[in-house]
């Protein structure tokens, strides 16, 4: 069956806290990390990507300094977020090296953009998602200011939520303003996202 929608705000906020103080709770992080990081390797999507648009990690978000560095040495373009001044916007930079990056908003890092290139998707690119935590529909729980949604709606190729496996849910609260992933990826599995269970 399709997933509902139209849930009320308060439902995501509660929904928020809980899925922070589960990421907060993860024990042997690092390996999951790399048990994560491992199924995206092994992919088709990504190892057919010849650019991936992909996070900076930061606080207890599935870390992706080695999604990161894979991509730079394997030939793949890689590009990363940049917070704009217009509230809820983001564009992706393309990176040649990780000394690239410079303290950005919310203290993340964020390309240099005096020195970066502005990237734009195609059907190649891989865009690797952040979320709080991810539903098997392939919508996503984030932080509540829509810079993922807005970016999503006009993309070009194919999505990659990275979420622990505490954090994979049955069902999130949506709005008709969220995107979903077309994939998901978490120590246990990396499938296509389905509206249908």
């Amino acid at each position: 069956r399709q997933c509902a929608c139209s849930h009320p705000m308060q439902v995501k906020a509660a929904q928020r806290e809980k899925y922070k103080a589960v990421r907060k709770s993860i024990a042997h992080r690092s390996l999951a990390d790399l048990q994560i990081t491992d199924r995206l390797f092994s992919s088709t999507v990504y190892r057919d990507a010849a650019s991936v648009f992909c996070y900076v990690s930061a606080g207890t978000e599935v870390d992706t300094k080695d999604v990161l560095l894979d991509a730079l040495t394997s030939g793949k373009k890689v590009a990363v977020p940049y917070c704009t001044e217009q509230p809820g916007v983001m564009e992706f930079y393309f990176i040649t090296s990780l000394s690239e990056l410079v303290p950005g908003k919310y203290g993340i890092l964020a390309p240099d953009v005096r020195v970066c290139v502005p990237a734009v998707s195609d059907a190649r690119t891989l865009l690797v998602v952040p979320g709080l935590a991810f539903d098997r529909c392939g919508y996503r729980l984030g932080y509540g200011q829509g810079y993922y949604d807005r970016y999503l709606k006009n993309f070009h190729g194919i999505s990659i939520g990275l979420c622990y496996n505490e954090c994979i849910a049955d069902h999130l609260a949506h709005d008709i303003y969220d995107q979903r992933v077309d994939y998901l990826a978490c120590q246990d599995f990396i499938r296509k996202a389905e509206l249908h269970k």
